[in-house]
């Protein structure tokens, strides 16, 4: 029994230490133009953060993810700050409102307080019926006063306000308090933000390309060209722009940093330190003592290079452990192990104290129903915990077998040079299939997401793609080590969870086959938050059921040692009696336990008590009259002694030491008999 309750306080010790060491994410990261860095984390239970770091990485501030208004921190997409100490941050898509669909930037300011600028977009009845919400990481950047961003709400566009807005914002406004700079039709720009002094760059991850683009006369060039084999890009999500005028490209899917000169000429590229299978690149930027960073979303960490490519060093920042629960935990550890190792010192000390026999059992009732209540109720949360997660995943699966076997075989015409659908065939299978989700009932802005993304040739592609023999794979992720395949029976589907730093969510892949033998992929997405929803739900039902339990069990402590104490105290109150020679029984005629075998043994006991009393008075009394008689004797004779004359007295005398004589010589004779009566025995 010890062996087992100490492993099992190990067992939770070690999950909770676990549980502890994991890093938070680094989602996003900035620097302002006096040094200070800006990060956009997120925790394991999926909570979105802001702080701020001074040059040394001290934290200044933190603003967590609270609720307050709509939006807050809600999937923070992009960050910048200001040299003022502001400090924007772009969210994703946050929902439809009265015929709109808002995005939102939020403008942290020094003293905590924030402005809002909630960019909204009127759609026709048709269009909010096939609503996609996107997911991009849209870059903010700053530059002349005006805050630029990436919007794919209506196509993919550049936009800018003036940093003085704080205003909703829609399309009804006039041009000069939202311009929207230039539409770049169906480029995905996807990534973030640089410039110089005349242009603006930003990623086109469709064409793995960068743009350059000349604000003044709204032209735009793209590189690099085609015909540079040695440098071509895949999935070039991050840029940064140094003070000499090099350009420094994170080309995500080669895990390399490129550098262009001011002409846009290769001159430079340097791998990454790590090895391909751990670092993901998740961000770029140059601080203000022109140091290349980037952020490692695996690790997480930053990483430092030179302008020449040469690394610097590492710093990692949110690796701090949680140190509470782990010593909570080896505190426990430690006061089980002694209770047990100085058990009977405990109980020889437990005993001196003046406590009644009710409060012991409340000492010693008590911790012993939390410790189980709390090992049960992990083993419940583990269990639950499994149980729910196969309840989502069958959900998923299901719903993804449906809109596999109603989906249409279909012929893609519009397909690029890479095989990739086109927007038109792009929107009418997003239409058909939120069609199908629609006549189920499904609200997928609440429920599920979607995306379409595949892996081949070591290249992640956007849309839904056709292929043969690749692999499909859900974004971020290219390593099979970070996956758990699902594979249904009923159908071709897999299901994905993601298992690197955070579990972010599952992807239900529906391979959709054409009539020309090619397949094409729909990606069907369930949030994993859902599971942290529901341990906090679980844990919450667990805390309550244990709550209730031990009340109860401390009510039904209460009326079982009032059972048991009342009789007990009456014992008490009867012996009590008995020290005054009180001798009544107990009534036993409703007890049957061992109380009443005590009362049993207790009234026979007074019962001979009572006995022997009376006995003892009995025998009191007569040998107080026998004394009485004997003095009464010879006070006559003595009263006759004085009275009488002196030859009376010597008669007297004669006759008294007649008497004594013969006593003696019976004495001595009874003495002989004894002698010869034992040896005649032996």
């Amino acid at each position: 029994m010890k062996k087992l309750l100490l492993i099992s306080c190990l067992m939770i010790t070690t999950s909770f230490c676990t549980e502890s060491f994991r890093p938070h994410q680094i989602l996003r990261a900035c620097v302002d133009p006096i040094g200070s860095y800006y990060f956009i984390t997120r925790s394991k239970s999926g909570k979105y953060a802001v702080s701020k770091y001074d040059q040394n990485f001290h934290r200044l501030w933190q603003y967590d993810q609270n609720g307050r208004g709509q939006g807050d921190l809600y999937y923070a997409v992009s960050i910048t700050a200001d040299g003022e100490g502001n400090v924007y941050i772009k969210n994703d898509v946050i929902g439809q409102y009265g015929g709109y669909e808002e995005e939102q930037i939020l403008k942290l300011k020094p003293n905590g307080t924030f402005d809002r600028y909630i960019l909204k977009y009127r759609y026709t009845e048709a269009e909010q019926k096939n609503m996609l919400l996107h997911y991009a990481f849209l870059g903010l950047y700053i530059r002349d006063d005006r805050l630029y961003f990436i919007s794919s709400t209506k196509g993919y566009a550049l936009w800018s306000i003036p940093l003085s807005e704080r205003k909703v914002i829609t399309q009804d406004h006039h041009p000069k308090t939202l311009k929207q700079c230039y539409m770049m039709g169906k480029k995905n720009i996807f990534g973030n933000i640089t410039s110089d002094s005349k242009y603006i760059y930003f990623p086109d991850v469709t064409a793995d390309k960068v743009i350059r683009l000349d604000i003044q006369d709204n032209t735009w060039l793209t590189f690099p060209h085609s015909n540079n084999k040695e440098y071509e890009l895949s999935d070039p999500f991050y840029l940064a722009m140094s003070k000499n005028g090099s350009l420094i490209v994170g080309d995500m899917g080669n895990r390399r940093l490129v550098f262009y000169d001011s002409q846009l000429n290769p001159v430079l590229k340097v791998n990454l330190k790590k090895n391909d299978r751990d670092f993901l690149m998740n961000g770029l930027f140059i601080n203000p003592k022109q140091e290349i960073v980037v952020l490692d979303l695996m690790d997480p960490a930053l990483h430092f290079y030179n302008l020449k490519g040469d690394y610097i060093k590492k710093i990692s920042i949110f690796h701090k452990m949680n140190y509470t629960r782990p010593l909570l935990f080896i505190l426990l550890i430690l006061v089980i192990f002694l209770l047990f190792r100085y058990k009977d010192s405990i109980l020889q000390i437990f005993k001196k104290i003046p406590f009644s026999f009710f409060h012991k059992q409340i000492v010693l009732f008590v911790p012993t129903v939390v410790l189980a209540s709390l090992l049960t109720g992990y083993l419940v949360y583990v269990n639950m915990s499994e149980i729910y997660e196969k309840e989502v995943k069958d959900e998923l699966m299901s719903l993804a077998s449906s809109i596999a076997k109603s989906l249409p075989i279909r012929q893609f015409n519009d397909l690029d040079k890479n095989n990739r659908i086109l927007s038109p065939e792009y929107e009418r299978v997003y239409q058909e299939v939120s069609r199908l989700l629609y006549s189920k009932n499904m609200d997928i802005k609440d429920k599920f997401e979607f995306r379409w993304h595949k892996i081949m040739n070591d290249k992640i592609y956007f849309g839904v793609d056709r292929y043969r023999g690749g692999l499909f794979s859900p974004f971020f992720v290219r390593e099979k080590r970070y996956l758990n395949a699902i594979k249904t029976k009923k159908a071709d589907i897999f299901v994905y969870e993601h298992l690197f730093v955070h579990r972010e969510f599952l992807v239900a892949l529906i391979p959709i086959q054409t009539e020309d033998g090619h397949f094409s992929l729909f990606a069907l997405q369930q949030d994993a938050v859902i599971f942290d929803e529901l341990r906090e739900k679980i844990i919450y039902q667990i805390v309550k059921i244990a709550a209730v339990i031990i009340m109860i069990s401390i009510i039904v402590l209460f009326i079982l040692s009032r059972v048991t104490v009342k009789p007990l105290r009456n014992l008490v109150n009867h012996l009590s009696g008995v020290t005054k020679g009180i001798f009544n029984p107990i009534n036993i005629k409703r007890r049957k336990d061992e109380i009443a075998d005590v009362a049993k043994a207790y009234n026979y006991m007074a019962g001979e008590l009572e006995k022997r009393q009376k006995e003892l008075s009995r025998l009191e009394k007569d040998i107080h009259n026998s004394i009485k008689n004997k003095l009464d004797s010879a006070r006559n004779f003595i009263d006759t002694y004085i009275h009488s004359n002196d030859q009376e007295r010597q008669n007297n005398i004669d006759r008294l030491m007649h008497v004594s004589n013969l006593l003696f010589h019976c004495s001595k004779e009874g003495k002989n008999m004894m002698f010869i009566i034992r040896n005649s025995e032996c």
